[in-house]
């Protein structure tokens, strides 16, 4: 359904489904994806089930958050992160809160990895958002800068924005409508060569620190170990 949206034709390197086969059958094949997966939640029982619709919703309405402002260079940084808790984040949170639960933990732990969750979603789409910009297409498997192609203008690129200099107004100027080819170019060498990549990855370290402090709340052993390296891994993997 994401690809349908983006109308993206790479996917980690891959082909999209909808590039291969059309949208409807991305489309069906998502839905199809979507029935089995609220059918094993309804064999969890009824808390997991009614998770599950929940965090749909929540999905929706971040990616409704990012539609409204769509092509729009006066998007505010609160706007992106209402966003991407709702569509990115809350998936996390929830696939995390499902094993809590699965595994019988208690109400404390069962809190602190949903709010791990929430926690290391928001790194995941931060560090996804800088690579948009600073990677190659041969490195993220589509092209560089699609989002500012498709209108939608993400961390870096609005703190970019927000530097108030004569390269942030040339961007400003670029943005607010479909990019050609050489603009594309342009805008991405402006966000690469100024601060607001490294003050979006600054955004995504205080998130490592949440998940890591949440991580202080749950039993102490290999596996609570590995979830506090995960969110931190992630983000050095983007330094360069």
């Amino acid at each position: 359904h994401d690809d349908v949206m983006d109308e993206s034709t790479m996917r980690r390197g891959v082909d999209t489904v909808n590039a291969k086969w059309g949208n409807l059958q991305a489309i069906v094949a998502g839905d199809f994806l979507l029935a089995r997966a609220s059918g094993i939640a309804a064999s969890l029982g009824n808390e997991i089930a009614g998770l599950l619709a929940r965090t749909i919703a929540e999905l929706c309405e971040g990616q409704i958050e990012e539609l409204q402002h769509t092509y729009s260079v006066a998007r505010t940084v609160p706007s992106y992160l209402v966003s991407i808790e709702g569509k990115t984040a809350s998936l996390f949170a929830t696939s995390a809160r499902i094993g809590a639960l699965v595994a019988g933990h208690d109400a404390d732990v069962v809190d602190a990895l949903t709010k791990y969750g929430t926690a290391f979603g928001m790194v995941f789409q931060i560090v996804d958002d800088i690579l948009d910009v600073i990677a190659t297409d041969a490195e993220i498997g589509k092209r560089a800068g699609h989002d500012m192609e498709e209108g939608v203008y993400t961390l870096p690129v609005l703190l970019t924005l927000a530097q108030q200099s004569s390269d942030s107004d040339e961007l400003r100027g670029f943005l607010g409508k479909p990019l050609s080819q050489t603009e594309r170019e342009r805008a991405l060498a402006i966000v690469r060569t100024h601060s607001g990549i490294q003050s979006a990855s600054e955004s995504a370290k205080s998130y490592v620190h949440m998940a890591e402090t949440e991580c202080d709340r749950m039993p102490q052993g290999v596996a609570t170990a590995a979830l506090r390296a995960a969110p931190a891994a992630l983000l050095a993997s983007i330094i360069r």
